[in-house]
């Protein structure tokens, strides 16, 4: 066979080739990233962008000089370990920082007890909290939050307490009660948000908190129970597509208004959209088997409201579409294609004109 034939014959190989390679390469980056998957990676981009390298650890929000040992830095520690920035071996290295300075001011409050414990530890410290400052350095303060009064804080009336102690009695094994709580907490969702105590009555009244969004998700995917269908779509919302961060509150027309993102709310969502992301990769294990860590919310909570929606199981995950990579693949496949044709063409001619 002439060198021109075998040439033409590589090419129509090329050809049948080619675009089964294109497309399972295509498949592949399109079906491996899901919307909690990409949501998590710029999520943790947020909360690694929020590291002070003098302080050793990360502020409260972008530019604040504002430093919360609990809960902040408790919860992106926890964060950081179930998910990646776009820079794991920063995020690694701050990571160890901001463990370093945490055992370091907590060795001197031993006795320190806050309601995000439950979330590794089978303890349940759930009394009204007050707030601290450890110290002042470089023109920024270092604060914690202690659940260290003599009133317990009421399940009924603060949803984040609702599902923070069926957490902590899922943790110690005693499941029916973890179940109860964890209605009491379902019914405070109004379909928009958690309607409780701290939305009707606090400063911030009328202002839903996407904290107890991510509490109430990530308490589901860890008991196996249902969720409403509308709760994890308001939470992605809640993220800001530039920075990665989620915001802390929004309004019952879904408006931030003037919220911001900060730590505690977006190392909350992760944990929540891990957890979710978690349960439905390992969907013949239970939720329970397959979760490492609880979620949480802050100190000042929900009630109860007078209604609440159905609940339905979340069956799928919601995949960005491959056909931007598809359509990639098959550009370059005609330019090939047109390329080979042409050089087999002038072979032909070539041949005939001998």
């Amino acid at each position: 066979m002439r060198r021109s034939s075998k040439l033409f014959v590589a090419g129509i190989i090329l050809i049948i080739f080619i675009p089964s390679i294109s497309y399972d390469h295509a498949w592949s980056v399109g079906s491996s990233y899901s919307e909690e998957s990409l949501a998590i990676v710029n999520a943790e981009n947020f909360l690694v962008n929020q590291y002070n390298s003098s302080i050793g650890l990360l502020s409260e929000y972008p530019n604040s000089t504002t430093f919360w040992l609990y809960s902040d830095n408790y919860l992106a520690l926890l964060a950081f370990h179930v998910g990646n920035s776009s820079d794991i071996a920063h995020q690694s290295s701050l990571m160890n920082n901001v463990s370093s300075t945490l055992a370091r001011y907590m060795s001197k409050l031993p006795d320190a007890e806050n309601q995000y414990m439950v979330l590794n530890s089978n303890v349940s410290y759930f009394d009204n909290s007050s707030n601290y400052e450890v110290s002042a350095t470089q023109g920024s303060t270092i604060n914690l939050t202690l659940n260290n009064g003599t009133t317990p804080l009421d399940p009924n009336n603060y949803g984040d307490i609702a599902f923070l102690e069926a957490l902590y009695y899922h943790r110690i094994g005693n499941n029916s009660e973890a179940a109860s709580l964890f209605q009491i907490g379902t019914s405070m969702y109004n379909g928009i948000g958690i309607n409780d105590t701290a939305f009707q009555q606090s400063p911030s009244r009328l202002q839903y908190q996407t904290y107890k969004l991510a509490l109430y998700l990530y308490t589901a995917a860890i008991l196996g129970e249902s969720y409403p269908s509308s709760l994890e779509a308001t939470i992605l919302e809640m993220q800001n597509s530039t920075n990665g961060g989620f915001y802390t509150g929004y309004y019952s027309n879904y408006s931030t208004g003037d919220t911001t993102q900060n730590v505690e709310t977006t190392s909350l969502c992760i944990l929540a959209l891990a957890a979710l992301s978690n349960t439905l990769q390992n969907t013949t294990s239970t939720t329970t088997s397959s979760a490492s860590i609880s979620s949480s919310t802050t100190t000042n909570s929900s009630t109860t409201t007078e209604t609440s929606t159905q609940s339905t199981t979340r069956t799928s995950s919601t995949n960005p579409p491959t056909t931007i990579y598809l359509s990639l693949d098959l550009v370059g496949i005609a330019v090939i294609v047109l390329l080979i044709t042409a050089i087999g063409l002038i072979f032909v001619k070539r041949r005939r004109s001998k």
